[in-house]
């Protein structure tokens, strides 16, 4: 039957009712791949369109019946028309443009135009032609209409139609161009452009007319003359905005090494350039998904999202998003980012030798961290004006009296702090000249640090308010705000009209090229030779890449950096654990808090020196360490929030110092005074708030107190309480213990685990349980067990096994449950041993298949399907029996030129075994991925012919991929089902499915024939690992028991998307991944990729039955 699927093909049928060619993203993928940059781009079509709507004014015929809309329109596609004649012949627009036309036109957008393009490329057509095309269809085809607003905003066409019209034009032309767009119904899009124009028309008018320009920037208004003749030279406007950008690239261009480096903790003023060791940030953005996005469609062929091999850096996030939120956790890089962007268009203006326009676009590291001097990221805006905020001053600054009744957090107040830093600068002058321009022309405004806002007295709201006014104010200008990913999830934080990105993890390829960058200019300050750096350089990439809890560590920019630092000062070693990297990361910033600072003149005579912490208080160093442990314990412990660091009050912490001062001199004003002026491990956030830098040191120094007294009952209490709070500080006490003695991370095992799992789980025994399990994989070596030991971690062993099963549990610690259990030893057979692999009986019958427009089918006889996806350990067992290297199993690879000598060749390259995504993904516990269809086929043809050598499978039955009929009954069952499931294991297939045949099977009326999921009609993100559970990788099968189909089949919807079917021009997948959301989790949500394609989310499953059944 011709399968009508659920909305994921929404698209395509709007598409192929049109009469057009379906939009195949896969193919374009692939087409755009080989793209040359002589080729017709991005940027080759916005200049060509600028520059013929420059010339609008030339074609404007004020009495002529033609649409402005229609022929602004043509104008803004010709370019792309007239390329598209250069295309070769049998290449069709759509492959060849198709990602360029989906950003601008949008999928189905796309589409219509792209074929259209495919019909004048038949028969030449003029410019004229294309505005009358648009003319007689934007009426009635809204797709087109839709289309051509999307080009219209992402080409900035009105705003470059407006700079080449006079004034009498421009009224005429806003005037004729409402009343089109009214009548077509789309007038509402365009709402924010007639209020830019409004504005920024009236500043140009009291601009060109030479008058005064009133400013309220300041306590009370202000009139400035505009007239540039009634300015000294100096002040003229370019000299002006040259000193505001001077100002602005020595601001924004120093990172300081003190803190970094141990022989500068003692001397601020030790700074590295931010060009020399500035690494280029990814997003998790894909670039599908980018484009998914823009197309306005849940659902889209080939699933877009679900290529994660292209992400989008966040320069050229910034660059796609005329408003971008960037969020990521603290140390992520995210003011790095914002003072890099401001350092490098400033430099730009200025004719700096570095700081410019090519080192902004620098190209991304590969995975060797080599870079192509071709692929430069993409910047479209070099000459765009920055403006750097950092909110936590301007909250500081600005907000103070937001207490009071007649506050209004506006866009006023925002520019009052720009205008104060622009008069701190004696730019008093340049103020009325920027607000200009941001009103005229727009620029770009940095603001960084939404999440460092207070909450207090009502300040991040305000935060809100205000930069919402300033962007409805300055409508042109770009705007760049960044958060930590966690402060920004609640709903009333977030920015309407503002896009989000996250910024990512350090690729293999970014942290090597950090640590090449950070070896060679550290080696200036540190006067080493350059053989010897790049050789501590070598090493520290070694260490780091061989390792994989050091690479885990070092994919957080902040963690690489103190790695960096600390391997610098030790002499080229690096501790291995996570504890001891945090031990000398904390003695790092308490050596940079504590230590003497000593301030030198030009000759290098010292002229003050401020004692330490502890020499000052007359106590030995150790005193302070024990009372920041204290303190940390005590504000991790009554924190009310379980993100983010704890304040410390500043008497709590003054107390403390007080209780151990021996100095008989103290004072207590000069204590104060002290502490304001310190940073490193304990900063200050507020006027008498502390806290620490990260919540990783608060967490390790917590830990560091409970390795005291009471250790380890005192932990095992705290966690049975709040787990949750404790359990990273228990972890990291549990590793710092095991470096007096090996033996205390064994008490505090046996202490959290003490007897077997019971038949009635308690969730307290069951975090207990699984923190013992998480503290011995972290800290013990398994390759070096006593057997007295061997005995607590199989009592670990079994909890686990349970704890996977534990609905009640939450989805992600399962997930993280199931890891360990990988790592100690999975001793479930059906799930690590191919043999042992249990299957589920799927009776033939009636069943409705399809999604939106369900249909009744039926299959054929009765099969057998795998209850769990086929996991890393079964298909291992083809790969080390060198399933690779034999011919019979690879006839359509071979075919197709994607198999020789034992080698597939996907998308990517040549292997001989899955590919390999890491840790947890290639878990022995996990389902496959990284294999193509091929793969799976040839796996299935393996299996079969192994069980038939082994007698295990009859002749005539075969094992097999299901086909999309299977898979979706298997998972929605039929109109009727088993009353109760049958479940065997391969050696009983045969003999369970004679026996039942034999018998009268008990059957039922399906309580839900046509439901949404395997589990119901109602999504529950506990039964699937989707996006909603925020697992974000693949999980041991077996988690999500719940979740299981009539059959008994389980994981069908979510971890990993599932080959089906039989080859076509493209293969089919069934269910969702840990990518999919929850309308991609449908038991009809299906679609297709090339049987090349290959990526860590897409496994399969497989199917066993007879060639014809009687059931």
């Amino acid at each position: 039957m011709l399968l009508k699927t659920s909305d994921q093909f929404t698209v395509n049928e709007r598409i192929t009712n049109q009469g057009l060619t379906p939009f195949n993203t896969s193919n374009i993928l692939k087409v755009n791949k080989t793209m040359t940059p002589e080729e017709f781009s991005e940027k080759t079509w916005k200049e060509k369109a600028r520059k013929k709507l420059n010339n609008f004014t030339q074609k404007l015929n004020k009495g002529s019946a033609r649409m402005v809309y229609a022929s602004m329109a043509g104008m803004s596609l010709w370019p792309i028309v007239e390329a598209s004649y250069k295309i070769p012949a049998g290449t069709t627009a759509i492959n060849h443009f198709g990602l360029l036309l989906a950003s601008y036109l949008g999928v189905v957008g796309a589409g219509v135009v792209a074929n259209q393009i495919d019909n004048w490329r038949n028969k030449p057509v003029e410019e004229a032609d294309v505005n009358l095309w648009i003319e007689k269809e934007i009426h009635s085809n809204e797709d087109l209409r839709d289309a051509i607003d999307k080009m219209i905003n992402e080409l900035e066409t009105i705003t470059t139609v407006n700079k080449g019209l006079s004034e009498k034009d421009k009224e005429w032309f806003d005037q004729r161009l409402k009343e089109e767009l009214s009548a077509l119904g789309n007038l509402e899009r365009y709402q924010m452009h007639f209020s830019a124009e409004i504005m920024a028309g009236s500043i140009e008018k009291v601009v060109k007319a030479g008058g005064d320009y009133i400013e309220n920037y300041h306590e009370g208004n202000i009139i400035k003359s505009n007239t540039q003749d009634d300015l000294p030279l100096d002040n003229q406007p370019g000299n002006l905005k040259k000193s505001y950008l001077l100002n602005l690239l020595r601001k924004s261009g120093k990172l300081s090494l003190a803190g970094i480096d141990k022989k500068a903790a003692s001397n601020s003023k030790v700074q590295l350039n931010i060009g020399a060791i500035y690494t280029a940030l990814l997003t998790h953005t894909s670039k599908e998904k980018f484009y998914s996005k823009r197309m306005n469609t849940e659902k889209q062929i080939s699933e877009l999202e679900m290529n994660t091999e292209k992400q989008f850096s966040a320069l050229e996030l910034l660059n796609k998003h005329k408003r971008l939120v960037l969020l990521g956790d603290p140390g992520s890089g995210k003011t790095t980012f914002v003072n890099y962007v401001a350092w490098c268009l400033a430099g730009e203006y200025c004719g700096h030798d570095t700081a410019n326009i090519k080192m902004l676009t620098s190209p991304l590291p590969d995975d060797e961290g080599k870079i192509d001097p071709e692929k430069s990221q993409q910047w479209d805006y070099p000459d765009i004006l920055p403006v750097h905020i950092i909110l936590r001053d301007f909250a500081a600054q600005q907000l103070a009296e937001s207490d009071a009744l007649n506050f209004q957090p506006n866009a006023e107040v925002l520019w009052q702090h720009i205008a104060r830093d622009l008069e701190k600068m004696a730019l008093v002058d340049y103020i009325p000249v920027l607000r200009a321009q941001l009103l005229d022309t727009g620029g770009l405004i940095l603001l960084d640090g939404l999440d460092e806002v207070p909450e207090a007295g009502k300040k991040r709201d305000h935060i809100k308010q205000v930069i919402e006014s300033f962007s409805d104010t300055f409508p042109l200008c770009r705007m760049l705000v960044t958060s930590r990913t966690y402060a920004y999830q609640k709903q009333e934080w977030r920015l309407p009209e503002f896009e989000e990105a996250i910024l990512a993890q350090f690729s293999k390829g970014q942290i090597q090229q950090f640590i090449h960058r950070w070896y060679a200019n550290i080696a200036e300050h540190q006067r080493l030779e350059s053989n010897d750096a790049q050789g501590r350089a070598e090493l520290l990439k070694n260490a780091i890449l061989k390792n994989e809890r050091l690479l885990v560590l070092a994919e957080r920019p902040l963690l690489l950096t103190l790695m960096a630092s600390i391997h610098a000062w030790r002499g080229g070693t690096l501790p291995e654990k996570r504890e001891a990297l945090y031990a000398d990361a904390v003695d790092l910033l308490l050596d940079w808090w504590e230590s003497p600072k000593v301030v030198r003149d030009l000759k290098g005579k010292v002229i003050i020196r401020q004692p330490g912490l502890a020499e000052w208080l007359s106590v030995d160093r150790e005193r302070v360490r024990t009372l920041l442990d204290q303190l940390a314990f005590d504000a991790h412990k009554n924190q009310q929030k379980l993100t983010g660091t704890a304040d410390i009050p500043e008497e709590k912490l003054i107390t403390g110092l007080t209780k151990i001062n021996k100095n008989p001199d103290f004072k207590l004003p000069r204590l104060i005074e002290y502490l304001s002026e310190r940073t490193g491990l304990l900063i200050q956030r507020a006027e008498g708030i502390y806290s620490f830098p990260h919540r990783t040191f608060q967490e390790y120094l917590a830990a560091c107190h409970l390795t005291g007294e009471g250790f380890p009952v005192r932990i095992v209490n705290l966690l049975e309480t709040e787990p949750n709070r404790w359990r990273e500080a228990a972890l990291l006490a549990g590793a710092k213990a095991s470096r007096g003695s090996i033996e205390n991370i064994w008490s505090l095992a046996g202490e959290l685990c003490i007897d077997d799992p019971t038949s009635k789980l308690d969730i307290k025994h069951i975090w207990r349980a699984h923190i013992a399990a998480q503290a011995i994989v972290e800290t013990v070596n398994l390759e070096q067990i006593s057997p007295g030991k061997q005995k607590k971690i199989n009592r670990i062993v079994k909890w686990l096994c349970r704890i996977i099963q534990e609905n009640s549990f939450p989805a992600s610690e399962r997930a993280i449950a199931g890891n360990n259990l990988a790592i100690l030893g999975d001793p479930r057979s059906e799930i690590m041993d191919v043999d042992q692999m249990l299957f589920c009986l799927v009776p033939g019958g009636n069943f409705w298949m399809g999604g939106d427009n369900l249909e009744l089918t039926s299959t054929k006889g009765a099969f057998w399907i795998s209850k769990y996806p086929v996991t890393q350990s079964q298909f291992d067992a083809f790969t080390q029996d060198g399933g690779y290297e034999k011919e019979q199993y690879w006839e359509e690879a071979r075919q197709d030129g994607r198999w020789e000598n034992g080698k597939i060749r996907d998308y990517i390259g040549q292997r001989s075994a899955p590919r390999n995504y890491g840790k947890p993904f290639n878990l022995p516990n996990h389902p496959i991925v990284g294999v193509t269809w091929y793969e799976a086929i040839a796996f299935t043809r393996w299996l079969t012919d192994k069980w038939h050598t082994e007698k295990q499978l009859p002749e005539k039955w075969r094992v097999q991929l299901p086909g999309e009929a299977q898979w979706e009954k298997a998972a929605r069952g039929g109109v009727k089902i088993l009353k109760n499931s049958v479940v065997a294991g391969i050696g009983d297939l045969y003999k369970t499915h004679n026996k039942i045949a034999k018998k009268k099977i008990a059957f039922i009326e399906n309580p839900h024939p046509k439901r949404n999921y395997p589990w119901g009609d109602v999504y529950d993100s506990n039964y699937a690992n989707g996006k909603e559970s925020e697992i974000s990788e693949t999980s041991t099968v077996g988690c999500f028991t719940d979740g299981h189909s009539p059959y008994g089949c389980e994981e069908m919807s979510g971890n990993v998307l599932e080959w089906v079917g039989r080859k076509g021009e493209n293969s089919e997948f069934r269910g969702g991944s840990f990518v999919s959301n929850k309308k991609n989790q449908l038991c009809a949500s299906r679609s297709w990729y090339f049987p090349n394609n290959v990526n860590e989310f897409l496994g399969f499953r497989v199917v066993s039955s007879p060639f014809t059944s009687d059931l």
